[in-house]
This record gives C-alpha cells, sequence and structure tokens, in this order.
C-alpha cells in the first residue's frame, strides 16, 4: 500500500512553487500545501499536521535558516529539506548544524532533480516515522515489565543493571532512577546490604560460591529458580522469597543479559504449613478417641469443643487458602503404594476449570494438560513421587472452556505417619509467560537498532567523538575521527594520547588553543560551538586544519550527560 505524505513547501517564486506542486503530488500518495512566506508557513504548522517540510533558502522577512531554526527551537523534529539555489558550501553546513535533513540545489534536469527531491523526501520521512515506532515501541516495554505483577529486573553481561520494574521499587524500596545503569553487584544490597552475586548472576558462571550462597537450586532449560529467607523484610518479620532467573538473548542466540523475578511467597507457604498442622492435630484427636473407649465417654464433651475448634480453625484455613493466588493441594503416597489427594482449594474451579473433588482431580487435569506435554508431566511426577523430592513443573493447559493458560506446579514432600504427604500449589503464570516473550521480542528488536546506529558510525565521512559529562570519559568515536585525527581514541584510549588530541593549535597563532573553547569542553557545559581555525599535529608531523562542531548530549530531565562533536578536515579547502 503506498504511503500517504502530506507536504508543506515554502518558497517566494509563485511559479517554482506551481511548478514543484505538480512536479510532486505526480507521484503517487504525494499531496502538497504551499506558501510563498515562511512567517504564514509557521502560523499554518501550529494548526496543521505535515510528514515533511522544503523551504526556498534566501526569502524575504524569513530565509529557509531562520525557518528551520525556528521550527527547530520548538521541539519540532519534522523532517525539513532546504530546496534552493544557493549553493554555498557556508549555507550547506549551517543548514545541516541546524537539523535540515537533506539539503537539495536547484538546477539542472527538472525531472532528476524533483525525482531526487522526492527520493529525499520519502526517506527523511520514514526515518522519522522509524524513529517514532522505536520511541513507542521503548514505551510499550517499559510498560510491560512495570506492569508486571513479581519484582522484576534485568542485567547485562557486565552486570549493570538495565531494568528495575515498579514491583521491585515496592519491594526493595529503591527506585529505578537510583539504580539503572549501576554495577558491581548494587542489585544485591537491598536484599542481603552487601555486594554479593545473587541468583542472576549464575546465568553467567557456575561457580561454586553458589552452593553455600543458595543452598537448593532448581535447573530447568537454562532457567535457574531457589528459594531463600531474607530475615530483616516485613519489618523486621522476614520474608520467603521465591527466586527465578532466566538468560536474555540476541538474534544468533548469544547471551546478552539476564533477567530475575522475585515473588514474595511467605503468606502461602505459612498457609500450606498452616493446613499441614492442623491435618496432624486431627489425626492425633482421632487416635485418641479410638484407644480407649473409656476415655471417649468420659471426654465426649471435651472432645466435642475441641473438634469445633478444629473444624472452626479448617473453615479458616480453607478460606485463607481460597484467598492464595493458586490452587493449594495436598497429595499423598500411602506405605502399601497408593496414592491420591486429600485436599484441593477452591480456586481450582477459577484457575483450572474444575471442580476441588480429590477423587476426580489427577484425572481431569492430567487430561487437558496439552497432549505433546502430558506424558512428559505424568514422568516428571511419577520421578518425584519415587524419589520422594521436591517437585516443580510447568506447562500448557486446556480450560474445559478451551481456554489455553500455562500453569506452574510446585510442592515439597514430608513423611508422616508412614507416608509421604507433597503439599503445593498451582500457579497461573500465563502472563508472565506472554511477558517474557514480548521482553524477549524486544530485546532482538534492540539489538537490531544498535546494528543499524554502528553501521552508521562506521560508514559516516564525518569524524565524531563523544565524551561523558563532566568526566570527559570517552564513550564513542568512529573509524573516520581515528583517520582525520591520525591515532585511535577508541578503545584503546589513554589520558596520554587523549591530552595530545586536545593539545590542538589555534591557527595563525603558534599557541595551544584554549581548553575551555573547544567544542568539546564547551558541550559539557551545555553551549553548542562551532569553530574552523583548529590545527592538530598527526603522530608523524602533518598538520591538518579542521572544522568542528561541538554540541551538548541532553536527558529526558534536561541534564547534560555528554558532549558531541562532529569535525571535517578542511586542509585543502582553506
Amino acid at each position: 500500500m503506498t504511503e500517504h505524505i502530506e507536504i508543506l513547501y515554502v518558497d517566494d517564486e509563485p511559479d517554482l512553487l506551481m511548478i514543484g506542486k505538480l512536479f510532486l503530488e505526480r507521484n503517487e500518495g504525494i499531496k502538497v500545501s504551499t506558501h510563498e512566506s515562511a512567517i504564514s508557513a509557521l502560523a499554518l504548522i501550529q494548526t496543521q499536521s505535515f510528514d515533511a517540510i522544503i523551504s526556498d533558502y534566501q526569502m524575504p522577512q524569513m530565509d529557509g535558516i531562520e525557518f528551520l531554526r525556528t521550527v527547530r527551537s520548538s521541539d519540532n523534529n519534522i523532517p525539513f529539506i532546504i530546496f534552493t539555489g544557493k549553493g554555498r558550501e557556508e549555507v550547506v553546513i549551517q543548514a545541516l548544524n541546524e537539523g535540515a535533513d537533506f539539503y537539495l540545489q536547484k538546477g539542472g534536469d527538472p525531472k532528476a532533480q524533483y525525482t531526487e527531491l522526492i527520493h529525499k523526501i520519502r526517506q527523511a520521512v520514514k526515518q522519522r516515522r522509524l524513529e517514532i515506532n522505536i520511541s513507542d515501541h521503548e514505551r510499550r516495554e517499559a510498560d510491560i515489565l512495570n506492569f508486571l505483577p513479581d519484582a522484576t529486573f534485568a542485567i547485562n553481561t557486565e552486570g549493570v543493571v538495565i531494568a528495575w520494574n515498579r514491583a521491585m521499587e515496592q519491594m526493595t524500596g529503591v527506585q529505578a532512577s537510583d539504580m539503572l545503569g549501576k554495577g558491581n553487584f548494587e542489585y544485591a544490597l537491598p536484599f542481603y546490604h552487601d555486594r554479593r552475586p545473587l541468583l542472576i548472576n549464575k546465568i553467567f558462571e557456575d561457580d561454586s560460591d553458589f552452593t553455600a550462597l543458595y543452598p537448593i537450586i532448581k535447573t530447568e532449560n537454562g532457567q535457574f529458580s531457589s528459594e531463600i529467607t531474607i530475615s530483616h523484610f516485613n519489618e523486621g518479620n522476614g520474608a520467603i522469597l521465591w527466586f527465578t532467573a532466566s538468560p536474555l538473548y540476541n538474534n544468533e542466540g548469544k547471551i546478552v543479559g539476564a533477567i530475575e523475578s522475585i515473588r514474595d511467597i511467605t503468606e502461602s507457604r505459612r498457609a500450606v504449613n498452616e493446613l499441614h498442622q492442623n491435618h496432624e492435630q486431627l489425626q492425633v484427636a482421632y487416635e485418641e478417641i479410638h484407644a480407649s473407649d473409656q476415655e471417649l465417654r468420659s471426654n465426649v464433651e471435651k472432645l466435642t469443643i475441641q473438634t469445633q475448634k478444629l473444624e472452626e480453625r479448617e473453615q479458616q484455613l480453607q478460606a485463607m487458602a481460597s484467598n492464595i493466588p493458586g490452587v493449594v493441594y495436598r497429595f499423598v503416597v500411602n506405605p502399601d503404594r497408593t496414592t491420591g489427594f486429600e485436599y484441593i482449594s477452591s480456586r481450582s474451579a477459577d484457575i483450572l476449570g474444575i471442580e476441588n473433588n480429590p477423587a476426580t482431580f489427577s484425572e481431569e487435569v492430567t487430561h487437558n494438560i496439552v497432549p505433546e506435554e502430558r506424558e512428559r508431566f505424568l514422568i516428571s511426577m511419577q520421578q518425584a513421587i519415587e524419589t520422594k523430592t521436591a517437585w516443580e513443573f510447568e506447562t500448557r493447559y486446556i480450560k474445559p472452556s478451551r481456554e489455553e493458560v500455562w500453569l506452574k506446579a510446585v510442592s515439597s514432600p514430608v513423611f508422616e505417619n508412614g507416608r509421604y504427604v507433597f503439599d503445593g500449589i498451582i500457579f497461573d503464570v500465563t502472563d508472565r509467560k506472554r511477558n517474557e516473550e514480548i521482553l524477549q521480542k524486544k530485546n532482538e528488536d534492540l539489538d537490531n537498532q544498535n546494528r543499524l546506529i554502528n553501521t552508521i558510525l562506521d560508514t559516516v565521512p564525518i569524524g565524531i567523538f563523544m565524551v561523558e559529562a563532566p568526566t570527559g570519559k570517552p564513550l564513542i568515536s568512529n573509524p573516520a575521527a581515528i583517520r582525520i585525527l591520525g591515532r585511535g581514541i577508541l578503545p584503546n584510549a589513554t589520558e596520554e594520547n587523549l591530552s595530545e588530541v586536545y593539545e590542538a593549535m589555534k591557527l595563525g597563532t603558534g599557541q595551544k588553543y584554549p581548553t575551555s573553547e573547544m567544542p568539546i569542553v564547551q558541550g559539557m557545559y551545555g553551549k553548542s560551538t562551532h569553530i574552523d581555525d583548529m590545527e592538530v599535529i598527526h603522530p608523524d608531523g602533518t598538520r591538518i586544519l579542521l572544522e568542528v562542531f561541538g554540541n551538548p548530549v541532553i536527558d529526558a530531565q534536561g541534564h547534560v550527560i555528554a558532549s558531541i562533536v562532529s569535525f571535517l578536515d578542511i586542509t585543502e579547502r582553506k
């Protein structure tokens, strides 16, 4: 489908406007609005939306450069093309420096000229729409991560925090703005008051020290999980936390980071324990009843009261289990090897779509597991029963309503009265699974964006150099910068060769260029500068003359975080 593009064309010559409009609108999807004055065009932009602006340079009242500067000063990033008969180099440089996307000179074959203009328009509009889509995508990714119910954070392979969602802020009391970009195990401080590896670090290294840090670690499909008690959480009452760590991959299947989710399971664990204690109390009561008929008759009233209290407690525990975000169950393995469910909470109707009937529960749940997962589920459960070990399993499940969800079942065995009892919970983890898929896709998109940026830096013929503010630490330099300056800046930067770059000469003075006037320094103080009188001496003694443009890099809060310069070798031109 042909994209629709609305263009605002400004030129003080009516005939050229008419000709340009005819040529441009011969292309499908192009619509052109014309104006003979930049001032009136500015008023139109306030009320009407356009995809691109074409402007002449030399016009009365306001020329094309001033028109461009006014548009950009209002934070309008609409593609802007200078289309003029004036071809002086300083005009071209000024236009690009003020934020023009392209500069085209009038003259020559009209067909070729307007074909090139159309090409530049489509190129600029496509690039701007792509940038908008990327920005929207990044915003959606942040929203998805922040709406995850579990506390979640992510790090890159250097251990630097790249994500810290709202649930993590609530759990730790540490804001994302204070954690993002931090390394050196900063993310461990809220949990252990110490800089030490968390489970997420096991993604990158399988160190024996993790055994001491996490005595029980479960592994499945490259994912690690463990349960740890943090004593200082919940105002010093302690919290039982469930940690789950998974790798993050790029398009080539290479690990580029890791993500960890943390869930507070204190209440659910306490509920299961209380249910277990309640069953033990009932068992003791029944044994005492059958031990002595005489004692039974003499203590009937007392036993009745005790039974009522136990029943009330059972009802309370069942009500508590119904509020847990999962299906609480008890599965027993008897001494004669017979098995069965003794208890299923009422949430089974909501989460599994089946009634909490212990007699039919096992058969109905197994039947509703997707066929390709069913055999693996049965084998895994049978192994847990035979080995009497903790069990954890995730699978796709089809409710009787035909809705497909992801379930996670966990249980721990306890030996009591000659039999093994598995107390556990079944969770609906559909949202987490889908969010993991979305996050993985976003990581792939970000990898593609990084490759695009690196390709641009590697191929552009203008030297580009960026340093951190206010430290002056080198961040970026492209091959053109190394070629023009005659020495490496990154990645083999040192204080010595960086200082050599700063020992530039001011043309015609024989003196070192004042550090405070250099564009790279000016940018760190939030100033945009342009000079064309910097003389740099190559390591072989060759002298070159540079034209340098410097600008600050501003973050979303208006703070200067870096300084970037671009420079051209103008020795021959001078």
